[in-house]
């Protein structure tokens, strides 16, 4: 029950975040992946777009969290709510389930033991 009073929440904050940033405009330009890519949807307007349409699971991670957004908006806190709902719905990428595996059986994040 606390996991499902806590995922409501982080959408409720998430779509709060959005809203705010989309409304008062999103800097395309300052984003490294979005200069390299070229495509809206690895732009954080795109990103956050989807996020404020509840696509949680959508490129949340093709964000390296750089905050060059953040002059303006408070996005990298709503991509970072949004990892959190997936993780808490069990959805995070199958590469950061090995880390944490590894994190948990030999201290490191490759699993190699000393």
């Amino acid at each position: 029950m606390t996991s499902k009073i806590e995922a409501h929440n982080l959408k409720e904050e998430i779509e709060e975040i959005t809203n705010k940033a989309l409304k008062q405009g999103i800097p395309n330009h300052k984003c490294a992946v979005f200069r390299i890519l070229r495509e809206d949807q690895f732009s954080p307007k795109g990103k956050a777009t989807l996020l404020n349409n509840n696509h949680h699971e959508n490129l949340i991670f093709d964000c390296n969290l750089c905050k060059a957004c953040e002059q303006q908006t408070n996005l990298c806190q709503a991509f970072q709510k949004a990892r959190q709902l997936l993780a808490l719905k069990n959805k995070e990428p199958k590469a950061n389930k090995e880390i944490l595996e590894n994190m948990k059986k030999t201290g490191n994040v490759y699993g190699i033991r000393n």
